[in-house]
């Protein structure tokens, strides 16, 4: 019986420490309420991006790369407005933010203002992805907890001129954490 009750507790004890923890999700958006991913030109021939970091249980930063793409031809930019002083690089080389504080929710981390000499200039549906900085400790888009160690970040990338036919994408990049853990589990009692 206590073999049993051993098993149960172990059991249920793994089953706890194999529940994903809510990931922090470092996004690129088309206006300030985060309601589309759609980045779209204005007609004075800007075009904003907003980076934000959804940190889940307190971030204190984040480190990223917004590499400018290919098909953005006749593009000027970007100019980037830093929201936190303690900002490292540029989006488009890596960028390292440290916020100071340790935030949870939504954080604007920074907005990216593309300008073309022509209306409308930007491609239609041409994906911009959130990469790895290049001196990324885990060789992905991280954010930093609130004891300052890097942990994976999922993305959401935008997409330039984005309409039904190129819908915008769900976040990408974090590790399943609850099936490799489970195949581990099963693999303890199928080797017996």
């Amino acid at each position: 019986m206590k073999y049993v009750i051993a098993i149960a507790v172990t059991g249920g004890l793994l089953a706890a420490s194999s529940m994903p923890s809510k990931a922090d999700t470092i996004a690129l958006y088309g206006d300030t309420l985060r309601t589309t991913c759609s980045l779209e030109q204005r007609e004075d021939f800007n075009l904003l991006v907003y980076v934000y970091h959804q940190a889940g249980a307190g971030a204190t930063g984040c480190r990223f790369r917004v590499p400018f793409q290919n098909c953005l031809v006749d593009i000027s930019g970007p100019a980037q407005l830093n929201q936190f002083p303690n900002t490292t690089g540029r989006a488009v080389d890596g960028v390292a933010v440290y916020y100071g504080d340790a935030l949870t929710g939504w954080v604007h981390v920074m907005t990216l203002l593309y300008w073309s000499t022509f209306y409308p200039g930007f491609p239609h549906c041409c994906e911009q992805p959130i990469t790895p900085h290049p001196s990324s400790e885990t060789g992905e888009v991280e954010a930093f907890d609130v004891d300052g160690d890097a942990e994976i970040a999922a993305t959401l990338s935008g997409i330039y001129e984005g309409d039904a036919s190129c819908p915008c994408t769900t976040p990408t990049g974090i590790p399943d954490q609850e099936d490799s853990t489970w195949s581990r589990v099963k693999a303890l009692y199928s080797a017996r």
